[in-house]
């Protein structure tokens, strides 16, 4: 007869004096206290997988240590032969247990329903169906197996109990269902301690209760428990591992009017929010001010206070340059390239003018014979730097005052001369006049790198050489005077 229990308010297995260590795992080890008339001498005990640590003789008890998630033990005796003993629950590290033990019992016969099957009793495999066995008084665990037909059950063995039991075997088939199970987020499923699945599993499973777990970096793992009901399929949707969060605080100046976003997707309203851990990438924009990105990276449980001071776009920039091409109004018209910057609202420009359209013919004698032998017109090219400084009156219009210097240069094209002769028209070619200007340039930004300008000033001439002091009032051309230029320039 066996009564194995657990003993709770049993402390020996963790007493001081009376526990044991496993040196396979270092825990205290747990504790049978086996009653009985035997003595330890008569008794041999194995069977175990995990083995035995210690064993002691006790007065009208044996003590048994043995290690923790022992499973069964086998009880040897010469002459009455061998019982096993089969742990109903896992055993535990320095737990205490007990149990009665004696070797009376006797020849019992097991008939399956189905002719062969397989039996098991304890364990240990005793032959087909029909099979007679003798077993100690007690209860025992039963198999008996045949295909797909089971029984899986106990026996209780007494002195005045059956002497057959019938095993009666049920279709297992009909007792399992097709279940899935899903969760979102590929997220890993675990079942009885191992991965079997990412994001979903299928598994044929007996009727019964069943848990399994979801995990996932960065994330709390979740348990779902649910049922299988025998020819039920079903799917089981999991519950999503929960994300580990941390917390993003920002400051932004201005205030108000500032949207947060995730790509092009509004991230958030809300300048406290609480976050799944992770890497975000966010950016900061209002109407008029240059947009901020900055990058976070979220960790479990933590804080991240930001400030995030938006600047307003610089549309007429105080320190910058520029460079351009305009149309140019003067005595002879012409386009003009123009390059410059600004330093802190003091301004630098150059230009260069091409001129589009030429002079009225001169005609040139030649001084042998006093006759007129080559006809000439001109072009003219300027060249100009000026020097002004900004002064800005609204956001997107600049006004900048400019003192400078343009030199007036010409270029010579011959034409036919009186009679018909062409002649080398080199005439008065790269003479020039220089200029002290007056002006100003008035700009408008419609975008934030493009301006519109204009550029009216007078030119007045203070030196010249006589060649182009005689040609100017032939060829119509002046010496200095207005120019405006109207165009558009690129700032960086």
């Amino acid at each position: 007869m066996r009564e194995f229990k657990a003993e709770p308010l049993d402390q020996t297995a963790n007493s001081r004096d009376t526990r044991r260590t496993d040196r396979v795992n270092g825990k205290t080890a747990a504790l049978i206290k086996i009653t009985t008339p035997l003595p330890l001498s008569e008794l041999e005990f194995t069977g175990s997988a995990l083995g035995v640590v210690a064993t002691e003789q006790k007065t009208g008890q044996i003590w048994l240590y043995i290690p923790e998630r022992s499973q069964r033990i086998t009880i040897l005796h010469k002459e009455h032969g061998a019982v096993n003993v089969v742990y109903g629950d896992e055993i535990a590290s320095g737990r205490t247990y007990s149990m009665i033990l004696n070797f009376e019992g006797k020849d019992v016969s097991f008939v399956a329903s189905a002719a062969g099957a397989a039996i098991t009793v304890d364990g240990d495999s005793i032959g087909p169906s029909p099979q007679t066995v003798y077993l100690a008084y007690g209860v025992h665990v039963v198999k008996a197996v045949k295909g797909s037909l089971l029984f899986d059950g106990t026996v209780e063995v007494s002195k005045d109990g059956p002497n057959v039991y019938e095993l009666k075997l049920e279709d297992e088939d009909l007792k399992y269902a097709d279940i899935t199970v899903t969760v979102p987020a590929n997220a890993d499923i675990w079942y009885e301690g191992r991965l079997v699945g990412v994001g979903s599993w299928k598994a044929r499973l007996r009727e019964g209760q069943y848990v399994v777990e979801t995990r996932k970096q960065d994330h709390e793992s979740r348990t779902t428990a649910f049922s299988v009901e025998a020819g039920n399929n079903a799917t089981i949707r999991a519950n999503s591992p929960e994300p580990y969060k941390g917390w993003l605080r920002m400051h932004l100046l201005p205030e108000n009017g500032v949207s947060i976003l995730a790509g092009d997707s509004i991230f958030t309203r809300n300048t406290d929010v609480q976050l799944p851990v992770g890497a975000y990438e966010l950016t900061f924009t209002r109407r008029g001010y240059n947009p901020q990105t900055r990058l976070y990276r979220i960790a479990r449980n933590e804080e991240i206070t930001d400030t995030i001071r938006l600047r307003k776009k610089q549309y007429v920039r105080a320190t910058g340059g520029f460079v351009g091409a305009a149309f140019t109004y003067g005595t002879i018209p012409g386009v003009t390239a123009t390059l410059g910057g600004t330093f802190h609202n003091v301004m630098l420009e150059a230009s260069y003018t091409f001129g589009l359209s030429r002079s009225k013919d001169v005609s040139w004698f030649a001084v042998s014979n006093g006759l007129y032998d080559e006809t000439v017109n001109y072009t003219m090219s300027c060249f100009a730097v000026k020097l002004g400084y900004q002064l800005r009156f609204i956001e997107r219009i600049g006004l900048t005052p400019q003192v400078g210097y343009l030199c007036q240069m010409l270029k010579s094209h011959a034409v036919d001369g009186i009679d018909g002769n062409r002649g080398d028209g080199i005439r008065g070619d790269k003479t020039w006049c220089g200029n002290v200007t007056v002006g100003a340039r008035f700009s408008f930004m419609p975008m934030q790198h493009l301006a519109v300008f204009a550029t009216p000033e007078y030119a007045i001439p203070v030196m010249k050489n006589n060649t182009y002091d005689k040609i100017a009032p032939i060829a119509g051309i002046s010496k200095g005077g207005f120019y405006a230029h109207v165009g558009l320039s690129v700032n960086f």
